[in-house]
């Protein structure tokens, strides 16, 4: 069996975690230092987004030169960072580098695991958990490390500056190891599409969607939490508002594991599916109107335990499909899925300017309901997988 450098591998999509929370930890600062409406902030992880998609669109077309792809990519994240980090001030030009970062993290965080899933094809389950795992840690760390940057009076660009240095160790720790390059698959390779589309249309589509409707509600208090309370509850303490989106990523990792204990057990996973989303839903539509912080941040919260089991019960799917279609359909419908977070970035902005913070927020259980209707579309109930990777 080939040799894995599995230390390089967790590293880098740790690295790749703290840049996925880092935006919306970031945003009320950012927001805040060059003075931008809602509307112009739902840039930020709009395009991060946006590059987040694209980026996984490109590693369906690098499967053949895993190595290298990831090596090129890697290069970006550190001179992306420290333009975010040195910008003097702000103008559309500073959404590259934001686009460059997204772009980092879907492929760094996709080809890994891909690797990793096919070499240890007997136990990929227990290793994929395993390597995002640390995907986990870097998402609820970010948080917590901004928080503590603004606790010393540090703003935005230490957070970055200190990014930078991950993101070139990521680089460098990467080119000093040799990694196995397994045949991943045809990938986004047109005929490979053209014959997932024939066998297999409506789960591509149903699947696609769905993920799309969910990664679009999950990325609304991901990105917009810390903003959101410091918004509406001016005075409040910003390291606060930022330690409550560790806490979201916290409920979503300790959920992961309640829930692949109840499937284990024999629970349902449509039925799993159902009271998750409708939780999930139910706590986003109530968090905005509540009056007293403390309910507020409670219910933002516990969405993260709701949504725990959603991601990882939607993405096996993938795996009911011939085997030789499944990569393709993977990289599909986790490119759906950053589509629909990009997609749903300007609506809030637009809403929170229009009509108010709280119908902006409402973007994620209305997206969350929506993907609740989808359930009856997947069909028979099959075995069901929480190995997937985890936003």
């Amino acid at each position: 069996m080939p040799k894995i450098p599995f230390k390089t591998f967790a590293f880098v999509i740790f690295t790749s975690g703290i840049g996925f929370s880092l935006v919306g930890a970031i945003l009320p600062d950012f927001s805040a230092q060059f003075g931008l409406s809602n509307a112009e902030a739902s840039k930020i992880p709009l395009t991060y987004f946006l590059g987040d998609m694209c980026g996984l669109l490109a590693v369906g077309f690098a499967l053949g030169r895993p190595r290298l792809a990831l090596l090129g990519t890697l290069a970006v994240a550190a001179p992306s960072a420290l333009w975010v980090a040195l910008a003097p001030s702000y103008s559309d030009w500073l959404l590259i580098p934001f686009f460059a970062l997204g772009a980092v993290a879907g492929i760094a965080i996709t080809l890994p695991s891909m690797i990793v899933g096919r070499v240890f094809r007997g136990e990929s389950a227990r290793m994929m958990s395993l390597m995002f795992g640390f995907f986990a840690a870097g998402v609820m760390i970010a948080p917590l490390g901004f928080g503590g940057l603004r606790a010393l009076g540090l703003h935005y660009p230490a957070a970055y500056l200190i990014f930078a240095g991950l993101g070139a160790a990521a680089f460098l720790f990467a080119l000093l190891v040799k990694a196995p390059e397994p045949d991943l698959g045809p990938g986004l390779m047109p005929r490979a599409v053209v014959a997932l589309w024939n066998s297999d249309r409506k789960t591509l589509l149903v699947v696609s969607l769905m993920n799309a409707l969910y990664v679009g509600s999950e990325s609304v208090p991901n990105a917009w939490i810390p903003k959101y309370l410091n918004d509406s509850f001016p005075g409040g303490s910003e390291v606060r508002s930022v330690a409550l989106l560790s806490l979201f990523w916290a409920g979503m990792t300790a959920g992961r594991f309640l829930a692949a204990a109840a499937l284990k057990r024999g629970v349902s996973a449509h039925g799993m599916l159902v009271a998750l989303l409708v939780l999930a839903a139910g706590a986003l539509a109530l968090a905005p109107w509540m009056g007293a912080r403390l309910s507020v941040e409670a219910l933002f919260a516990s969405s993260g335990l709701f949504f725990s089991g959603v991601f990882p019960l939607i993405i096996a799917h993938t795996e009911r499909v011939e085997a030789e279609h499944s990569g393709t359909l993977f990289v599909i419908v986790m490119a759906a899925g950053m589509l629909g977070a990009s997609a749903v970035s300007p609506v809030v902005g637009w809403l929170a300017e229009a009509v108010g913070f709280q119908w902006g927020m409402m973007a994620a259980p209305a997206q969350a309901l929506l993907a609740l209707a989808m359930i009856p579309l997947l069909g028979k109930e099959g075995k069901s997988d929480l190995s997937g990777k985890g936003h």
